[in-house]
């Protein structure tokens, strides 16, 4: 999974213009680390891309922040126990460090699936347009309005729109500029298709 991390040291919305675009040419995931509102606007425009944006902030962290992308993570400043200067006693030899096995579960690969309700949600919303699609960013924020706890990565895709791209129902459309947008391939009736699936590795 191609994932870049972005530390963000400055808040000037003007700076933040020509990110995206740089930006979407390397990944398609984002992890942004900062508590500062301004940085709503990026998050915003990278979602209207396609792509998945997550934020690591401070319990000050505001709203609309929070809401900008698909997760967010509080960060706690970690304390440092005090210690006596020359005392060894709390530090464990090297041989009685408990050993710890390797889980079975990072060796497990991520099973990738396809629900039902993102073919529901592309028709109703393509349903009211005039050329039949819908932008991934609207796409994006219905889903969270639907779900708040929704997120590609629960359904083993980096994005949301490398997972509308193992659709066979679905289309994505790359506009000018970089903006993606999603169709339905063909008039379908969701209530009877199998779309549960589990796709091959």
């Amino acid at each position: 999974m191609n994932i870049t991390t972005v530390l963000c040291a400055v808040s000037a919305r003007p700076t933040l213009t020509g990110m995206p675009e740089l930006a979407m040419q390397r990944a398609d995931t984002f992890c942004l680390v900062t508590s500062d509102s301004d940085f709503a606007y990026l998050c915003r425009k990278l979602r209207e891309r396609g792509a998945s944006v997550c934020i690591v902030g401070e319990s000050k962290t505001p709203d609309a922040l929070r809401n900008a992308s698909d997760q967010f993570f509080e960060w706690t400043r970690p304390e440092h126990p005090h210690t006596t200067a020359g005392s060894t006693a709390a530090i464990p030899a090297k041989d009685t460090l408990p050993k710890t096995e390797p889980s079975n579960d990072q060796t497990k690969p991520v099973v990738k699936r396809r629900p039902r309700f993102l073919v529901e949600a592309v028709a109703l919303l393509t349903g009211s347009t005039s050329d039949g699609k819908v932008t991934m960013g609207l796409l994006g924020q219905y889903l969270k309005r639907t779900d708040p706890a929704f997120s590609p990565q629960t359904y083993g895709h980096s994005g949301l729109l490398s997972m509308v791209k193992t659709y066979d129902l679905l289309i994505a459309h790359q506009q000018d500029g970089g903006h993606w947008s999603v169709s339905l391939a063909a008039k379908v009736d969701a209530s009877t298709e199998n779309l549960n699936s589990v796709m091959p590795d």
